[in-house]
């Protein structure tokens, strides 16, 4: 039998608290998880169907949980580990079922394992992303078409409309492009955001940008799933140093330009064969940006900018 003290989550019969050497815990309240593996990763460890006795306010209780651990929890990965299982509490419910609880551990499986994966984007990338993010119209629509993987040609993507964002911390507005990213699909179009990113010890960050998100998500735990999950994923194991990062807020709001791809300058489109993976540094200063009323009759994703 395992020991914890721990606090209950709202009405629900599932533990929040620590181990007897003072980890991080989830226990999660069922009787499922026969046939389910046990998970042993560098900072999170899941165990199934074990006999706890539990501490919660001075009075102790036993039970058969799931129990979730952050393991060689630093106060800043404990901190990790507790937001990130607060939307996974909200999806699981009163009553888990066997999928579920699969869906959540599976959740904080990856969350962990992009823990000790290298960065797929720089902090002041992200941060950009982030801030278009919190400051459009509507949140949620950007969120819905942000990339499940940083990687992705077009950071957003919704029906006939992508949208790339570059940030520069020069305060000139030179930026990198793949040409491909200056020549869409047929039928799609492509805007740009452009704006400067630089460094301010009194500014916001990523943690700063990704709170006041959730915020606006609050009735919505899988938008915030994917937001810790794409934050994860592309920070990777610098994650725990980057999110205290701060960046000017006023500077990014007054520099934020919106323009049309086809703008963009670029080379002939029409590239010999054995040349790929064309990529260019283009100055934007002399290129027209969307007016409010360009962007408003876009629709979509354009017109929550």
């Amino acid at each position: 039998m395992q020991s914890f003290s721990a606090t209950q989550v709202g009405t629900t019969s599932h533990k929040v608290g620590k181990d007897i050497s003072g980890w991080p815990v989830l226990l999660i309240n069922t009787t499922s998880g026969q046939n389910a593996p046990q998970i042993h990763l560098e900072h999170l460890d899941v165990q199934h169907l074990v006999r706890c006795r539990i501490t919660v306010d001075e009075k102790v209780e036993e039970g058969i949980f799931t129990v979730i651990r952050c393991t060689n929890a630093d106060e800043e990965l404990a901190r990790y580990f507790f937001n990130s299982i607060d939307p996974v509490l909200r999806t699981l419910g009163t009553t888990p079922t066997l999928e579920g609880i699969s869906h959540a551990i599976a959740h904080l499986v990856e969350l962990f394992r992009s823990l000790t994966q290298p960065p797929t984007k720089s902090i002041s990338g992200l941060w950009a992303e982030l801030f278009v993010i919190k400051n459009a119209k509507n949140p949620v629509v950007l969120l819905n078409a942000w990339h499940s993987n940083p990687e992705e040609k077009y950071d957003f993507n919704s029906n006939a409309q992508r949208l790339e964002v570059k940030s520069t911390s020069q305060r000139d507005r030179v930026h990198h492009f793949s040409l491909e990213q200056l020549i869409p699909p047929s039928g799609c179009r492509v805007a740009v955001a452009s704006l400067f990113v630089e460094g301010s010890g009194g500014g916001v960050s990523i943690k700063d940008l990704v709170q006041e998100i959730k915020n606006i998500l609050s009735e919505n735990p899988e938008l915030e799933e994917k937001l810790d999950r794409v934050v994860t994923h592309t920070l990777g194991n610098s994650l725990r140093q980057s999110t205290n990062h701060r960046f000017d807020l006023q500077l990014a709001q007054e520099s934020l330009l919106i323009f049309d791809a086809k703008s963009v300058p670029k080379i002939s489109e029409q590239l010999p064969p054995e040349i790929s993976e064309v990529h260019l540094r283009v100055d934007l200063s002399r290129c027209t940006p969307f007016s409010e009323k360009e962007l408003l009759d876009a629709g979509g994703i354009f017109s929550n900018l």
